[in-house]
């Protein structure tokens, strides 16, 4: 619904919605807890919208996840922990869209998965790793779509599959090793 923005007594700002309840409009930092009293949410606030540093914290106080806002948006490097504290996946956003490098993490630090986006789809060369750490697999994307060379790899390094696509869709021969 709409919201009509008013001044009260004491000059807060609140909105009126659509069926006449007054809402006080958010300016500044915002604070909610986990029924054990840890932290679970601190945010900031610029006119009734998300803006600067946002954190989330697991039960245990350990943060789940970091980063930055402007004009209601996430923008900037934005990263995610697992409960034991370590990253699990960091990436990009420009006006609230993944833009560029992303990696996932194994819960024991290694890289898992990394690749870019464009326009919030995943763009370019995407790489898979196994649990040793060696390169799994390799695809490209166009447009959040499967697009060119996609390979497959053995455990000890060695090629195991060979596909080609094309808009989403495998297109032509699969070579198997």
């Amino acid at each position: 619904g709409y919201k009509n923005t008013t001044e009260d007594d004491d000059g807060q700002a609140e909105d009126e919605n659509d069926d006449g309840q007054t809402e006080e409009i958010k300016n500044g930092l915002y604070e909610s807890f986990h029924e054990n009293g840890q932290l679970h949410l601190r945010e900031n606030y610029k006119d009734g919208e998300l803006d600067g540093l946002f954190e989330v914290f697991h039960e245990n106080g350990e943060l789940s996840l970091r980063g930055n806002h402007k004009d209601g948006k996430m923008d900037g490097l934005v990263e995610e922990f697992h409960e034991s504290g370590q990253l699990n996946w960091r990436g990009n956003f420009k006006d609230g869209e993944r833009e560029g490098l992303y990696e996932e993490f194994r819960e024991n630090g290694q890289l898992q998965l990394r690749g870019t986006f464009k326009d919030g789809k995943m763009d370019g060369l995407w790489e898979g790793f196994n649990e040793n750490g060696q390169l799994e697999e390799k695809e490209n994307y166009k447009d959040g779509k499967k697009d060119g060379l996609r390979e497959l790899f053995h455990e000890n390094g060695q090629l195991s599959k060979r596909e080609n696509y094309k808009d989403g869709e495998l297109d032509g021969l699969v070579e198997e090793f």
